[in-house]
Formats: C-alpha cells, structure tokens, sequence
C-alpha cells in the first residue's frame, strides 16, 4: 500500500492498510510516524516547505507549511519491497497485530475515557 501525502491530519486509510497485512509505503515525517513501524513500513523522505492556506470566514491566505514528498525517493522503498517475500511475509503478521493491540476503536474509546475521568 503506497500513500504519498503531502498533508493529511491522521490519514486512516494507512491504518486500514496496516490492519489488512501489505507492506506499507507512506511519507515520512507526518502522522503515520506514530503508526507505522519498521516491522511493515518504510518511509518516502519528505520535507516541510512553506505554503500559502485559506484561513478564516474570507479564506484569507495564510502562511502554512506542507509536506513535500521526494518523488524521486519514492521508486526506492518501492523497489526495495517487490518481490521481497520476507518482509511482505512479515508485514502479514506484524501490521495486523500491531492495530489489533493498539489501534482499535476499542482501544480510543479507552484513551478518550482516561482524559475524560483525569482530575
């Protein structure tokens, strides 16, 4: 599963892969920091660059930043995974379990409860 983003707030649908079991391809530097691992992903190297954003009830511009994945960089986790039976082996067994015990509806009720009951 290949997702080259340049700006997404958590990007699920990576996730979702994650919990089907195929090697996972992201952009390197965003939210799926926290959610994939070594054991099933790789990354595509990326950096911020500034941009311009609507903002406000005009839609004003807005100095932001973005994402910037490197399309060149992209071919090489790409390449280094076909026809690697090992890691896609491993990926099978590692993205499922790593979501199954952490990553589950079940899982975010628990943590938003948590906030919910601290002093």
């Amino acid at each position: 599963y290949v997702s080259p983003y340049r700006g997404e707030a958590f990007n699920i649908p990576v996730l979702e892969a994650a919990a089907c079991g195929p090697p996972i391809i992201c952009t390197g530097g965003g939210p799926t920091d926290e959610f994939v691992t070594p054991e099933f992903g790789r990354f595509i190297e990326s950096e911020l660059r500034p941009v311009m954003l609507p903002d406000g009830p005009k839609r004003e511009p807005v100095e932001g930043f973005s994402l910037a994945p490197d399309g060149d960089h992209l071919a090489t986790p790409m390449g280094d995974l076909v026809g690697d039976d090992d890691f896609a082996a491993a990926a099978r067994r590692a993205g499922p379990a790593f979501v199954r015990d952490g990553w589950t509806w079940a899982h975010a009720v628990d943590k938003l409860l948590a906030v919910l009951r601290a002093p």
